[in-house]
């Protein structure tokens, strides 16, 4: 059929506001993700976590703070982060947790549980407390909700209570260490603990979107025991998300440092995942000291966060983001949970701020104060001196000081 001069002017027409529109949109990303990798360049470099949320929800920390010290449920730039991003945060003693509570929040972040074997001494933190919550936990994730666990050093036997109460979610934590002598690093001050990384992660997930390398802690020592990061074993259920280098193990130290046990001679999984009724579980099995509860403190100085160290910058506080997102997309979409309001005193919804200078506080007195007067510096003949250790006593006493005599006596 033959088309008229109008009707070819009306097609011009159309065309050329079509390809208008195309330019108009291609400008449009083009702008969003160039402010997008603004926004994530700028975050690398003043060691903040880039958080990308498109609904943000509701989330709830939960620990044991039985022990005095524990006073810090959320980093405070943690809790900062959070709020920039819309979250809502809130926190609760596990003894505290009750379903009146706990249905306001898409997400659960559950950590430093209590102890199964008290200190000498302590009078709290047996492990009836988790085991209490359990079922209404339970209720919680196959209602909807979503649950992250962190694990905590197991000098107090937590193990016991996390493996506990995750047994019937399928999944245990090996009372062995993760230790990588090939990707591995220390503070060269504070602490100077040891730290590795590794980038033995699965891709193509939303929890690891964007995530290269993974820190976490290892401890105290480069050789001994240690179980700040610890194996997390599985069933068919799970999908292990991230594990330790090849050169990584887990063992536990016994007498000699021998090796008791080493289950994983080689990439340990640390991070898994799975799906629970209507719910979502993710259990990350390093101590939540150095990220989420007090990550940005000053002696752990955001490393595992997003410092990281020797040159390579650590994701796994934008894992830990990514984690809590997914946690909460089933509830937010059902909208059967969730709805809390975080009061406004204690919201923060300023950009993140860069971590301040460190000022240490002076320490506390102590409450029975001795002056001693004393001796410093005394060479013997044991050594390169001259004199026995009686004789530099007996002229010491002599000289009224006395603190050889005490010696002495010790």
């Amino acid at each position: 059929m033959a088309c008229s001069g109008s009707c070819r002017k009306v097609v011009r027409c159309v065309l050329a506001f079509a390809s208008s529109l195309a330019a108009l949109w291609a400008v449009d990303c083009a702008s969003s993700m160039a402010a997008a990798r603004a926004a994530g360049d700028a975050a690398s470099r003043s060691g903040q976590v880039a958080v990308v949320q498109k609904k943000a929800g509701s989330v709830l920390f939960v620990l044991d703070a039985s022990a005095a010290w524990m006073t810090q449920y959320v980093d405070p730039r943690v809790r900062q982060q959070l709020n920039h991003a819309g979250w809502q945060v809130g926190h609760c003693n596990l003894s505290d947790l009750t379903w009146k509570l706990l249905h306001q929040f898409n997400v659960v972040v559950l950590c430093r549980v209590p102890q199964s074997t008290p200190r000498p001494g302590d009078r709290t933190g047996f492990d009836t407390a988790l085991d209490k919550k359990a079922a209404m936990l339970y209720h919680f994730v196959r209602g909807g909700g979503g649950l992250l666990l962190l694990h905590d050093e197991s000098y107090d036997r937590v193990y016991i209570t996390e493996d506990r109460f995750l047994k019937p979610l399928g999944a245990r934590i090996l009372e062995e260490g993760v230790s990588d002598s090939q990707h591995q690093w220390r503070q060269n001050n504070f602490l100077r603990y040891w730290f590795a990384w590794t980038s033995n992660i699965t891709r193509h997930n939303a929890i690891t979107r964007g995530v290269r390398r993974i820190w976490y802690p290892e401890g105290i020592s480069a050789t001994d025991f240690q179980d700040y990061t610890c194996p997390v074993v599985t069933n068919s259920a799970w999908r292990v998300l991230a594990r330790g280098m090849p050169s990584a193990r887990s063992y536990r130290a016994a007498a000699g440092k021998v090796p008791a046990s080493e289950t994983f001679r080689a990439a340990p999984p640390i991070l898994a995942s799975r799906t629970f009724g209507q719910g979502r579980i993710v259990v990350f099995a390093s101590h939540s000291t150095f990220t989420l509860q007090s990550g940005y403190q000053t002696i752990w100085q955001g490393i595992v966060m997003s410092r990281g160290a020797d040159h390579r910058a650590s994701d796994t506080g934008k894992m830990l983001f990514n984690a809590l997102s997914w946690l909460a997309q089933p509830s937010l979409a059902s909208g059967k949970l969730g709805g809390y309001r975080q009061p406004p005193e204690t919201k923060i919804t300023r950009g993140p701020q860069p971590a301040p200078a460190y000022q240490p506080n002076p320490p506390p007195p102590y409450e029975h104060q001795h002056t001693f007067k004393g001796l410093i510096g005394a060479h013997t003949s044991l050594s390169d001196g001259y004199g026995t250790v009686a004789q530099w006593a007996a002229d010491s006493w002599t000289a009224a000081i006395g603190a050889w005599d005490q010696l002495s006596a010790g």
